[in-house]
């Protein structure tokens, strides 16, 4: 069957950052020939949705674009380009980009909104109908507008900052709390921790966490005191309100509400650590941290945390869990064997341990459950993708042609579309392989190199983007 194959590189602009998508060109651009092979047609083949930004870009002759000391533009060609203007993604749900974006991401529309937002988009593409779509956000009315087509939504993998090598995945059912992970659930709560499992854990964790990360925390001299100073020790890694990942469901629509909510739900025994998150500027200005400081005996901030690059997997040693909206560290909690909260509908929830707050000294003292490294297992060896493996044509076309099979055959995804791309040892032997000892890495005294990161350090010195 040919690939027809529409690229959805987001047109909304969220939290007024129009350059904020800029890096999903490249990285839809390094996907193309994996997906559709080297010499596809584009005619026939492939469409892009994007804002007519991005497209005014091109149409001025695709001259690099920086975004974070990165050369991001990529080279589609123009005429392929379809451009969505801002007021076209006002009208979508009659609301502003990032209230949007939300919404998308959320389920928070009526069946009018999604029919009609659908019919838009099929218009726009007119007599081509992809059966195949590749996006970075949550599309539901692209997969109401053509049922038939697998939809991979592209996302940051389960491993990212050193010491771990950066990875990426496919997921053909959705994003967060309509993941792969949240679909399947009960094929996940039925996998069994045996010797493979007990082996290739332990191997991660001996090389990343004992051998690595313990050796060079920063933060190691504060865990006696803190321990001796409350019951419990949960962290809150940050996340910015405004970012789709941030629910309606949650009590409160706003980080600072939020984040004080926490500490008066967890009360003065239980102490809470709040990382910053890394976006592009500190959210914990002294104003924010002297209130907290006087009113909260619990609200744990460790003075230049930030300075130190994803300092918050070197803080995992000093807690007993983590409370999580959407934040990868989620997935870390399973890295620690620590406890974890979820607050809104997520992909963790079937790995988490409680969705309240007022029991969680308890919930600390609870032994660990080690089916969760049955799944982790999982995770690792099949869901995430190393970079050989995303660049090999073999491995994404037998994927999609599973996914394509599935959809055509059974209507939905199943669970058996998801296979390891080598042996399941090799791929827990390749990834401890690739462990990188030079941690840990220290930002500038400004934020101009914390944007994600630096998108993830020029996503792990090009490993990705070339």
């Amino acid at each position: 069957m040919q690939k027809r194959l529409l690229i959805y590189i987001e047109p909304l602009i969220e939290a007024g950052w129009p350059h904020s998508r800029l890096w999903w060109m490249k990285f839809a651009e390094k996907s193309l020939s994996s997906i559709l092979g080297k010499d596809f047609d584009w005619d026939k083949q492939c469409r892009i949705i994007t804002s007519d930004y991005f497209k005014r870009l091109a149409l001025q002759g695709g001259e690099p674009v920086k975004y974070l000391n990165l050369d991001v533009w990529a080279t589609y060609p123009q005429e392929f380009i379809i451009d969505v203007s801002i007021r076209e993604c006002w009208n979508m749900l009659g609301k502003d980009c990032t209230e949007t974006a939300k919404r998308w991401a959320d389920n928070f529309y009526t069946e009018d909104e999604l029919d009609r937002v659908s019919g838009f988009f099929q218009n726009k593409l007119g007599d081509f109908i992809p059966n195949l779509i590749l996006t970075f956000s949550a599309v539901p009315f692209l997969e109401n507008a053509f049922p038939h087509a697998v939809v991979l939504h592209q996302e940051a993998g389960i491993l990212s900052q050193p010491p771990y090598p950066y990875t990426l995945l496919f997921d053909p059912v959705g994003v967060r709390g309509r993941s792969s992970i949240q679909k399947f659930s009960k094929e996940l709560s039925a996998l069994e921790y045996d010797d493979e499992v007990e082996f290739g854990i332990g191997l991660f964790r001996k090389t990343f966490i004992q051998d690595c990360l313990l050796p060079a925390s920063p933060f190691s001299q504060l865990r006696n005191e803190l321990k001796q100073k409350y019951k419990s020790i949960w962290i809150w890694p940050n996340q910015w309100h405004f970012m789709a990942g941030w629910s309606h469901q949650l009590p409160m629509q706003h980080m600072w509400d939020m984040m004080t909510w926490v500490l008066e739900k967890a009360g003065p025994k239980t102490g809470i650590i709040f990382t910053e998150h890394p976006s592009g500027e500190l959210y914990f200005t002294k104003e924010r941290i002297s209130y907290w400081k006087q009113m909260f005996p619990n609200f744990i901030y460790i003075e230049n945390e930030w300075r130190v690059s994803a300092a918050t997997q070197y803080l995992m040693d000093l807690a007993d869990g983590v409370i999580c909206l959407n934040s990868s560290v989620g997935f870390q909690s399973l890295f620690w064997k620590k406890k974890l909260i979820v607050l809104q509908d997520t992909q963790y929830n079937n790995i988490a341990d409680g969705v309240e707050l007022d029991n969680l000294d308890d919930i600390a003292q609870e032994p660990w459950d080690a089916q969760k490294d049955a799944q982790l297992y999982w995770l690792l060896t099949h869901y995430n993708i190393l970079p050989q493996y995303l660049e090999s044509e073999s491995f994404c076309s037998a994927f999609i042609d599973r996914c394509m099979a599935a959809k055509q055959d059974h209507g939905e995804i199943i669970f058996s579309v998801f296979e390891p791309y080598i042996n399941a040892k090799e791929v827990m032997t390749d990834i401890v392989g690739m462990c990188d000892q030079n941690i840990p890495v220290s930002r500038l005294k400004n934020l101009s190199n914390l944007n994600l990161e630096t998108c993830i350090e020029i996503i792990r010195k090009e490993k990705f983007i070339r």
